[in-house]
């Protein structure tokens, strides 16, 4: 049986990380997957994940989208499914981390793999809402674990250092896959989805047009 925690929720700074009249591009970062000490936050609106394995909700209110042909407060709901090969279940172990339940250490053992797959929820904008996870961080507790992070654009091979984390950045991926190749174990410990919100074509359309209007007033 899976364990439902409490919400979390964090406020964000209000800031766009990109955008221009075709996009607007910004990341939503759980540094710490468990509910206990979580640290949620995003470079565009509030964000709030009331965590319930195997499926994580995350609703970002308060989305600036004007530039792009939407409001100035948006909702954006998104899922993270966690599902695993080996042990019994998805769980948060007793470092805080995603992990595979039914392994010797309570991690992410040789014979387990553990999948964080991405999905639009719901959303207030109508435009076009695309997802990716850009970031993942596991680590172990000794320099004998290796494991690959797998995401659509390939396969990212780690090694332990002792205990610490290692990273892998690749372009959005809807799934990354955690993998241990060899050791004792690793755990899923966080991660970044990037969230990229773009026009309706009959929106960008009158973008242009009302971008248009606005030099010829400039020039008149």
């Amino acid at each position: 049986m899976f364990k439902q925690l409490a919400i979390a929720t964090a406020t964000a700074s209000l800031l766009i990380a990109g955008h221009s009249s075709a996009e607007v591009i910004f990341k939503v970062s759980d540094q710490r997957p468990d509910n206990a000490a979580r640290e949620l936050s995003t470079t565009n609106g509030s964000v709030s994940a009331p965590a319930v394995l195997p499926t994580m909700t995350y609703t970002i209110t308060g989305l600036d989208l004007t530039s792009v042909g939407g409001a100035a407060s948006e909702t954006i709901v998104y899922d993270v499914l966690f599902t695993q090969t080996g042990g019994s279940a998805v769980e948060f172990n007793a470092f805080g981390n995603i992990a595979v339940l039914g392994g010797a250490n309570a991690q992410v053992d040789i014979a387990e793999t553990l999948t964080a797959t991405l999905s639009l929820n719901s959303t207030t904008f109508t435009g076009d809402i695309d997802l990716g996870i850009v970031f993942m961080a596991a680590g172990g507790n000794d320099a004998i674990d290796e494991w690959d992070v797998i995401h659509e654009g390939g396969t990212e091979s780690l090694a332990g250092s002792g205990p610490g984390v290692n990273i892998a950045t690749f372009a959005p991926s809807s799934f990354v896959t955690l993998d241990p190749q060899s050791g004792n174990g690793v755990n899923f410990q966080r991660f970044d989805v990037q969230v990229t919100a773009t026009p309706e074509p009959g929106s960008l359309a009158l973008l242009g047009i009302g971008g248009l209007l606005v030099a010829r007033r400039r020039r008149a």
